[in-house]
């Protein structure tokens, strides 16, 4: 379910430039970690992407859901990624 609300946040940033490719290579880049630091590195890095940008919805949905799942598995604390994600929505 977070995994689904952090995909909502991410795609209602906003939809001037694509950056669909952008968050799928985040994505890919936070599956390749293997703690949780570099885990959060990635996703600071989404979240520092223009917040006026958007994107492919079904795309961004699917990049953010492997994003937040594979975060997780790193070990990112839910919550935390839950707040960082939520900083894209303001």
């Amino acid at each position: 379910m977070r995994i689904a609300i952090l995909a909502g946040l991410i795609f209602a940033a906003g939809c001037k430039k694509d950056i669909t490719a952008d968050i799928e290579a985040i994505a890919e880049k936070t599956c390749a970690c293997k703690d949780a630091d570099c885990a959060n590195k990635a996703v600071d890095e989404l979240t520092s992407l223009d917040k006026s940008a958007g994107g492919d919805e079904k795309r961004v949905t699917a990049a953010a859901t492997k994003l937040g799942e594979c975060a997780i598995k790193a070990g990112v604390d839910p919550s935390a990624l839950m707040a960082k994600m939520q900083k894209l929505a303001e």
